[in-house]
């Protein structure tokens, strides 16, 4: 497993330009910094070039102990691999741990000679006693010269001596140390025989994921979570291991995996926020995990990787699911919302009605399009970003506020970019990436603008609930129940609104207008 990338700017002097720093191994290497800092195609381009002479660096001179590691990790890889196809879950949790323990190590600046505890054999030593240093006196305390003879060792050689011990040796470890070892021996085989690793179909999955997402299909931070998603998975069940060996068994222990997960996170919750640490698992989360893992096995199944779907998987089955207690709706008050308009800019003041106005999220916002937009009759016509390939989600026409309409007139981009609205540099207000060294990084201006403005207001709501503060007041409201569904660009539920009527564009207008 490769160390995180991560490159230092140094800034330029005497005329010369910046670039980009990387300390590994006690050398520095330096690369072009481009236009400077904030130049993300330059830092990518360096990450890239980084991630090549780091292998050529890797390749030729190999760290002190990095052989022994690498090593060892692949042997607990074998033994999480067998485990879990035999579902010995008490050896693989151990195996799991183990490997993680030993990657982490691995990663560190500067390797310490293998613990002998992390190694699979020390499962097999024989027990150890300390004794004490004068131990020879101690022995011979009771004893006479009399009860002493001289022992004259028979002539033999090292492996004679290790060949009769181990015929002697009828050691219930040593019994379970040959088993093992025929196990690995097995699983080696079986990796070298098989193609149809899970780590292979894997790659295979999120190949197919990342040509959506170059398509436009997918968004770069979905993919990327799905990446996520299915390598946990992955160093779950072992790279190695068979895509046959998927079946209803192993997806449940999987999914209880998940839960205990889920609960250690609770019991530490306390101690967490204690110590300002955000909790890593919940039942969301979870949930996420485990859908995912199941799109991917149904994947197998329609490439006929697999012959059949695990039974757990059919459309009558409801146990393999993770089911979050429900979420409680956050929604701003309306002396909040006029402090927020009170204190903003014009700019910020324009996001923020934009959401209230159209249900609108901030990458809603970033991805508006001029096309979109119709100052003259004072009306924006879209579909939601998240869902604009789906032909099932309505096209919907807001009609806009007044102070929405003149703020978006006067901050409306004029040059030759399709998007209606960008920064003060002239790009996108929300941008997502991939880097070359496989990290995920987001660009969100909105989210970062009103951050700044909640700490001088003093509130705690996220922005995200803005969009659900209208759609909350409409959904309250007698005459405008069931139309926040339209209001919030969902595909319709009812056979009457997807076959028989058309939009109620009126009771939208007279919505939008109450909202106001």
């Amino acid at each position: 497993m490769s160390r995180t990338t991560k490159l230092t700017w140094q800034p330029g002097r005497d005329g010369r330009a910046g670039r980009w720093r990387k300390k590994y191994l006690g050398k520095v290497y330096y690369f072009p910094g481009g236009r400077g800092k904030s130049d993300r195609d330059a830092y990518d381009r360096a990450t890239k070039q980084w991630e090549f002479e780091k292998l050529r660096i890797d390749s030729a001179a190999p760290r002190t102990h990095q052989r022994e590691y690498e090593a060892e990790i692949d042997r607990w890889e074998q033994v999480l691999t067998w485990s879990q196809r035999h579902s010995d879950q008490s050896m693989a949790q151990l195996a799991f741990e183990k490997r993680e323990r030993l990657r982490s190590m691995l990663e560190a600046p500067q390797l310490k000679p293998l613990p002998k505890e992390d190694c699979f054999q020390s499962l097999f030593a024989l027990p150890t006693f300390e004794f004490p240093e004068n131990w020879q006196e101690v022995l011979k305390q009771p004893l006479t010269k009399d009860d002493f003879t001289n022992y004259v060792p028979i002539a033999s050689t090292r492996e004679q001596r290790e060949a009769v011990m181990k015929e002697l040796d009828g050691s219930a470890l040593r019994i379970q140390k040959e088993i093992w070892q025929d196990r690995l021996e097995s699983q080696k085989r079986r990796a070298v025989h098989h193609s149809d690793s899970v780590e292979e179909y894997i790659q295979q999955f999120l190949a197919q994921k990342d040509s959506e997402a170059g398509r436009g299909e997918l968004s770069v931070g979905r993919c990327y979570a799905l990446r996520l998603h299915l390598i946990h998975f992955q160093d779950w069940i072992g790279k190695d291991s068979a895509i046959s060996d998927i079946d209803s068994q192993l997806l449940r222990t999987y999914q209880s995996t998940l839960l205990e997960l889920v609960q250690q996170s609770e019991s530490q919750t306390k101690v967490s926020k204690r110590k300002g640490k955000k909790q890593s698992w919940t039942a969301t989360t979870a949930r996420h995990y485990l859908t995912t893992v199941k799109s991917f096995v149904r994947w197998l199944w329609e490439i006929e990787a697999i012959s059949s779907l695990p039974r757990v998987l059919g459309s009558n089955s409801k146990s393999l699911r993770i089911t979050p207690e429900p979420a409680v709706a956050v929604t701003f008050e309306n002396c909040e919302i006029l402090s927020i308009l009170q204190v903003a800019n014009e700019r910020m003041k324009l996001y923020v009605l934009l959401m209230l106005n159209c249900g609108m999220t901030q990458k809603d916002v970033a991805d508006l399009r001029k096309s979109e937009v119709d100052l003259d009759s004072g009306r924006i016509i879209r579909k939601r970003s998240k869902t604009e390939k789906h032909e099932s989600v309505p096209k919907v026409n807001y009609l806009l506020w007044p102070e929405t309409l003149r703020l978006l007139r006067e901050n409306m981009d004029q040059g030759s970019d399709e998007r209606a609205l960008l920064n003060k540099n002239g790009t996108p207000l929300w941008e997502e990436r991939v880097g070359a060294n496989g990290k995920y990084s987001k660009s969100d201006n909105i989210k970062n603008a009103f951050d700044r403005l909640k700490k001088e207001i003093g509130i705690t709501k996220p922005l995200k609930c803005l969009k659900k503060t209208s759609s909350s007041k409409l959904r309250d409201n007698e005459r405008f129940n069931g139309i926040e569904d339209l209001f919030l660009g969902h595909a319709p539920q009812k056979m009457s609104d997807k076959h028989y009527t058309t939009a109620p564009q009126k009771l939208l207008d007279s919505a939008i207008r109450w909202l106001a």
